[in-house]
């Protein structure tokens, strides 16, 4: 019977077949990550850019802007809260838009306050822009109340008027307490004095109403202009009446939680009179008599700026002048009477006589303060231009920032570009610095200035490479960046200009090295007691033995030229620090020239060596000079690595002794140590210069 072949694979096949599984699972998650990244990575691009944009077109708040008529404005908490395409605006991001400045008192207190009103059409826009440019996909969505169904209403805008009102043309139908947005069924039919039956066929399907198509529709049903206006200013009348009846100060008939809510956003407060003091003008008796008025809920408030006395107000926030007189609200009759007053219907049933409450004299003045009134609302007026000037100010303070801002970033980006094209290369050659050049490592060139400068920016200088010794235990040598001082202090100067900030020193001592805000003067003019065999100016050699090419402070100048602080108080600098050679003309001019200034230097030279010899005698010398430089100068010498090479003009072909007569000498502290080389005590000056013979005679 032949074999049948295996179904099983071998080892070897399968071991292959999950290595190559693994690999693919592999590749596959490879090519995720990178997926990943290149996402996360473009969305960080598209938020960069995003912000450049956002910071690049602020909106000054100059000159002034305010919206077209019937404009849908938001206030800018409802503008950072509006969910467009799943985005919201941060308060920056509205910075881009113009605003208008909408004047607001809070209740009853008479204080202005300002609240910012942005478009909507613009505050959409701008969020489909930041969805589009972060790549933000989402659906539409919208705050309650926002009335987003402004176009969706019926609109009924035509009328005829009846004989004895104004023509249609010239009625004034803009309301006085609402306008510009939509309204429910019951805030249309409480504010122009009509019943649900009446605007059946205006109702869109999502429940709203066009304002102007309810006023053409009260005047229809309610006869003309005239009937109703008669019938909003009795409603007025009698919520006036029922409200002193009940004791009640809340509105007897409110507008609808939604509109309430919808108010509480547009101007951002909790409660009906959120413009006290600061309503819109009463409009002329020619306007009046062309207006279709609304009727807004009628209430009492408390108000601190008149004496402490209860107001009357209606609608958002408009002062309702009290009547004088009861008012007969019978005269109303019929349904609508039991519709517009049920509350006053049931006082008046109950009571036949209704009597107002008879007012106390304090009270009759608090109502009239003519000349007390007139004095706050001047005070009032004060206080506002003092808030308009201080957010001026605040504004003008904004923008400055904003410029000073954008100022920076443009000179910091044209710093950048500066290192980037600058970068130093030695083309492979080898470089070296000249002879008696104040040099530095990387490190120390970097902590000279604060802020410190970086690794890029000093890399633009020319650089040495020296080769430290090797350190014990270690058989190699160190390489290290060699850069010059001055260079270094130029670039600092150069990167200081260019970022439009001020040069600081890392230390007070590091400043030494800059010749920033020196007091140079280096002209010299032989004085009349000079010697006749002095040199001329022009020969004269100025560099010091002891100390150069750095400055010094004020008695490390006078001990060195043998001076006191008052000689050269005006050759102080801003940092406290002297120029040396400045210092060494003022010494010559002192002291009368150049022979008798060196005289002085070496007579106090050989007066400290007296002196110390005597102190040795009675074994009472330490070792230290009598006279030294300060400590910040002792602390400083020992780490300059000063060549001390004459320079010399090769031509001339001086000899020490022509030398000395032309150098301004300078006094360095004298002391005496032991030499371990010599097994002696050597005489030192200066920065532990031997004190030879040649040093004590011209």
């Amino acid at each position: 019977m032949p074999k049948v072949p295996s179904q099983r694979q071998s080892p070897h096949k399968a071991t292959q077949q999950r290595i190559q599984t693994s690999r693919d699972d592999r590749e596959i998650a490879k090519r995720q990550r990178e997926e990943e990244k290149r996402i996360k990575q473009d969305q960080l691009n598209r938020k960069k850019h995003w912000r450049k944009y956002v910071t690049d077109h602020q909106w000054s708040g100059k000159p002034a802007h305010k919206h077209k008529k019937g404009t849908k404005t938001l206030c800018k908490t409802k503008a950072a809260e509006l969910d467009v395409l799943g985005t919201k605006l941060t308060s920056n991001e509205l910075g881009i838009l113009k605003y208008e400045i909408r004047t607001f008192n809070p209740p009853g207190m008479f204080f202005l306050a300002k609240k910012k009103l942005y478009s909507k059409s613009d505050v959409v826009e701008l969020a489909k822009l930041k969805a589009q440019t972060l790549g933000v996909t989402g659906a539409p969505s919208s705050n309650p109340g926002s009335n987003d169904n402004e176009d969706k209403t019926i609109k009924k805008h035509e009328y005829e008027s009846v004989p004895g009102d104004p023509p249609a043309d010239e009625i004034i139908w803009k309301g006085e307490h609402l306008w510009y947005f939509d309204v429910n069924i019951k805030d249309a039919c409480l504010t122009y004095c009509l019943k649900p039956k009446d605007l059946t066929d205006l109702v869109s399907k999502e429940g709203r109403l066009d304002l102007q198509s309810v006023a053409v529709r009260a005047l229809e049903v309610h006869g003309g202009l005239k009937r109703h206006n008669g019938i909003v200013i009795q409603r007025r009348k009698g919520d006036q009446e029922a409200l002193e009846v009940l004791g009640h100060h809340e509105p007897l008939q409110p507008y609808s939680q939604e509109l309430r809510e919808l108010l509480e956003q547009e101007y951002g407060q909790n409660s009906w009179a959120y413009n006290i003091g600061n309503s819109p003008p009463r409009p002329t008796q020619e306007e009046r008599r062309r207006t279709v008025l609304q009727y807004g809920p009628v209430y009492k408030l408390r108000v601190e700026y008149y004496g402490s006395d209860w107001m009357w107000f209606h609608g958002n926030g408009r002062p309702l002048m009290r009547s004088t007189a009861a008012v007969a609200v019978t005269k109303l009759q019929g349904s609508r009477a039991k519709l517009f007053f049920p509350f006053l219907v049931t006082a008046i049933s109950s009571k036949k006589q209704v009597k107002m409450p008879p007012e106390s004299s304090s009270r009759r003045k608090a109502t009239n303060p003519s000349s007390k009134t007139a004095q706050q609302k001047l005070e009032a007026e004060q206080r506002r231009k003092e808030r308009d000037a201080k957010k001026q100010q605040r504004d003008e303070e904004k923008l400055r920032k904003a410029e000073e801002r954008k100022e920076k970033a443009r000179r910091k980006e044209a710093w950048e570009d500066y290192v980037k094209e600058n970068q130093w290369s030695s083309n492979g050659e080898d470089y070296t610095h000249p002879n008696q050049l104040w040099t530095i490592n990387k490190g120390n060139a970097m902590k000279l200035t604060k802020p410190q400068l970086k690794s890029e920016e000093v890399n633009t200088l020319p650089h040495e490479f020296h080769l430290l010794p090797a350190l014990e235990g270690e058989d190699f040598e160190r390489p290290m960046k060699l850069y010059a001082l001055g260079a270094v202090y130029d670039l600092a100067k150069l990167r200081a200009t260019m970022l439009g900030v001020e040069l600081q020193f890392a230390s007070p001592g590091v400043s030494r090295y800059s010749k920033l805000g020196l007091v140079v003067k280096h002209k010299y003019t032989p004085p009349a007691n000079a010697s006749p065999e002095d040199p001329s100016p022009d020969q004269i050699l100025w560099k010091g033995e002891h100390l150069w090419g750095y400055a010094v402070n004020a008695k490390d100048a006078c001990l060195t030229y043998c001076l006191h602080p008052g000689d050269i108080s005006d050759l102080k600098s801003e940092y406290d620090w002297f120029d040396l050679q400045s210092v060494a003309v003022r010494a010559l001019e002192i002291h009368g020239g150049l022979q008798r200034h060196n005289e002085m230097i070496i007579a106090k030279r050989k007066a400290d060596i007296e002196s110390i010899e005597k102190l040795i005698e009675t074994s009472s010398y330490d070792g230290k000079p009598l006279e030294n430089y300060s400590k910040k100068l002792r602390d400083f010498l020992p780490r300059c690595k000063k060549q001390w090479s004459e320079d010399l003009d090769d031509a001339l072909e001086l000899t020490s002794s022509e030398l000395r007569q032309r150098r301004v000498l300078q006094y360095g502290p004298v002391f005496k140590r032991p030499d371990e080389e010599r097994a002696e005590w050597v005489w030192f000056h200066g920065n532990r210069l031997p004190l030879e013979e040649k040093d004590l005679n011209l």
